[in-house]
């Protein structure tokens, strides 16, 4: 059995639009992954060519729709285990080992991180707490944070429909029915 606590064990997917600021330094971080999949929806601004740079499979997308672009993405992947993120994102240290000790736990299906944003100031900690609120004791996290799940429960709840926004809000949901 493959040993999910190792970055090249997973399939991580990321969808873009005109991220080119941001996506360098998530790809950065995820040069040991087994297969990267970036999931462009019409970028103008050199996210494609960064992503190709940088290693990553570059899937073109007709249009920007988050939910769609996802989709393309997942069903594009190999690895058994994936993981859904957005360019802006920052992972903690050890990031596949967090995921792989959470989706061992008994009557976990899929696992996100704490939100955590870089600036300063009382009210982005607010916004912190209520997102850790939302997403701990109502079991809804949101794309920002981050989603892992097996490629096998990911099917079996459908996947990721082509809704342009709140995408993921609509497949946690159906997460959460199992």
């Amino acid at each position: 059995m493959a040993n999910f606590r190792e970055p090249g064990q997973w399939s991580v997917v990321i969808p873009v639009l005109n991220e080119v600021e941001l996506l360098g330094g998530l790809l950065a971080q995820l040069q040991d992954v087994a297969e990267l999949i970036v999931v462009d929806g019409g970028s103008s601004d050199g996210s494609c060519e960064l992503a190709l740079l940088m290693g990553a499979k570059l899937l073109r997308f007709s249009c920007a729709n988050r939910g769609a672009q996802l989709a393309h993405g997942a069903l594009q992947a190999r690895g058994s285990h994936l993981f859904f993120v957005h360019a802006d994102a920052r992972l903690p240290a050890g990031w596949c080992g967090l995921l792989a000790d959470c989706l061992e736990q008994p009557g976990v299906i899929a696992a996100a991180f704490r939100l955590r944003v870089q600036a300063g100031g009382w009210r982005l900690r607010l916004l912190e707490f209520f997102v850790h609120l939302r997403s701990s004791w109502r079991e809804l996290p949101y794309g920002d944070q981050g989603l892992a799940i097996t490629k096998q429960t990911y099917g079996l709840v459908g996947g990721f429909q082509p809704i342009p926004l709140m995408e993921d809000l609509d497949l946690v949901q159906r997460l959460k029915k199992l």
